[in-house]
C-alpha cells in the first residue's frame, strides 16, 4: 500500500512539472502571438496605405517605403542615398521588375546582409 501511495505521489509530481512546463510554454506562445499581431498590424497598415494597389501601381515614394521596411529595415543605413536616387529617378513599381543587383548597386546600398 505504501510503494501504490508513493507512486501515485510520483506521478503527480511530474504532472505538476508537466503542467508548468505547459504553462510556460502557453505563456511564450501568448508572447509570441502578441508580437506577430503587432507585425499583422503593421504590415496591413503598410497594405492600407497602398490601397490595394499591386507592387506595378507603385509611386517612387511606394517603392522607397518598401525598400526601406524590406527585412526589418535592412536598408536603413542607406535611406538618405536612396531617397535621392528614387525620388530623382522616379523609380516606380514598373521600375521594380527589372531590378537587379547591378542597378541597386547603381542607387548606392553596397552591402546586402547584416
Amino acid at each position: 500500500k505504501d510503494e501504490m501511495v508513493a507512486q501515485l505521489l510520483d506521478t503527480i509530481e511530474r504532472q505538476k512539472q508537466e503542467i508548468s512546463q505547459l504553462k510556460q510554454r502557453v505563456n511564450k506562445l501568448e508572447t509570441e502571438k502578441k508580437e506577430d499581431a503587432i507585425i499583422i498590424s503593421d504590415l496591413e497598415g503598410q497594405i492600407g496605405k497602398l490601397g490595394g494597389r499591386t507592387f506595378m501601381e507603385w509611386t517612387a515614394n511606394d517603392v522607397l517605403d518598401w525598400i526601406l521596411a524590406i527585412d526589418n529595415g535592412i536598408f536603413k543605413p542607406y535611406e538618405s542615398m536612396l531617397t535621392t536616387e528614387i525620388l530623382n529617378d522616379n523609380i516606380n513599381g514598373k521600375d521594380l521588375a527589372t531590378l537587379n543587383v547591378t542597378k541597386i548597386k547603381e542607387l548606392g546600398v553596397n552591402k546586402f546582409a547584416q
